[in-house]
């Protein structure tokens, strides 16, 4: 059973719910093995998704809900793509790794195609594609019938487990663990999960998909302050500007800042540093601090390097 509620109208903003209701077995049975026999029983439940359009956004927001009270399960939303795809491009820690429709598996482990992505995955032809921005839901999946190609993306919402792990598993020749009952991990009760979707023309590039995530992740905080007489500041500036590369980190450290950048994309890439509005001067460093480099307004970098910059004190 499905109903959906205008919540606003806009102009500035546009929100409906959608209320599905559901009938889900309760549990798993048995204790060990794959658990592949559900209960009998079911219980009714409503999953509750409100979809968000602002101005200016070139993204919906969704936020789902409901209280589970199921046990050994997988909830996943999927969403159908604007055309068929052969791959999935997932941010990870400092780069964009490409996969294919299946993965590799191994006498001990049998390859399942679910993968994980830390913020954005995203499902195109290079033409057109769609893009999952995503706060902590990092399982995804391109399901496939032949695995030739993949019309829709599966996003994990919950896995809900019992065990650290379980003896005699149908897809592994060994234990991943211990096989410990929890009760954690069921992930009962009241459950809330935020992302956006990203409709667009282009690769994952075109897209700017960063851009996409730092603006559906980290929204800007307003406050009021009161005036101090005789302080003005410019309308637009910043202290320091990178261009050219993505900053991961900005440390304040005697004698100056160090910034983290690296670059985004599997070309080469010229990274700028100012600060206060001239070329920012320093070296280069390693993951312990000593220096390697002097730079004078930014550095060359190769495709997906990391680089740290301890930047000189502004006079």
């Amino acid at each position: 059973h499905v109903e959906v509620t205008a919540l606003e109208a806009g102009p500035v903003r546009a929100r409906v719910r959608i209320d599905a209701t559901y009938s889900w077995p309760t549990h798993a049975i048995g204790d060990e093995g794959s658990c592949s026999q559900r209960a009998d029983a079911v219980v009714p439940v409503t999953v509750e998704t409100t979809l968000e359009l602002r101005t200016g956004e070139r993204f919906l927001r969704a936020r789902t809900e409901l209280d589970n009270p199921c046990r050994d399960h997988r909830l996943r939303v999927h969403f159908p793509l604007p055309a068929a795809v052969t791959s999935s491009h997932a941010e990870c820690a400092f780069a964009v790794v490409e996969r294919g429709l299946t993965a590799e598996g191994g006498p001990n482990e049998f390859g399942l195609p679910t993968f994980v992505s830390r913020r954005f995955v995203d499902a195109s032809d290079g033409r057109v594609g769609l893009a999952v921005v995503h706060d902590g839901l990092l399982e995804y999946e391109l399901p496939s019938d032949d695995g030739s190609q993949s019309s829709e993306l599966a996003l994990t919402l919950l896995r809900a487990t019992g065990y650290l792990s379980r003896l005699q598993l149908a897809l592994r020749a060994s234990p991943a663990g211990y096989p410990y009952p929890l009760r954690g991990p069921q992930m009962l009760g009241h459950r809330a999960f935020e992302y956006a979707l990203v409709p667009h023309r282009g690769d994952w590039r075109d897209a700017n998909l960063y851009d996409v995530a730092d603006e559906v992740l980290v929204p800007l905080e307003r406050i009021r302050a009161g005036g101090v007489a005789g302080a003005a500041r410019e309308p637009a500036g910043a202290r320091l500007r990178v261009d050219g590369a993505r900053v991961s980190a900005v440390l304040r450290e005697p004698g100056g800042l160090v910034v983290r950048v690296f670059n985004a994309s599997p070309d080469a890439a010229s990274a700028t540093v100012e600060q206060d509005a001239a070329p920012a001067t320093g070296w280069t460093v390693d993951l312990v601090g000593r220096p390697l480099v002097r730079f004078e307004g930014g550095v060359e970098l190769d495709p997906w390097e990391i680089a740290t910059l301890r930047l000189d004190a502004a006079p």
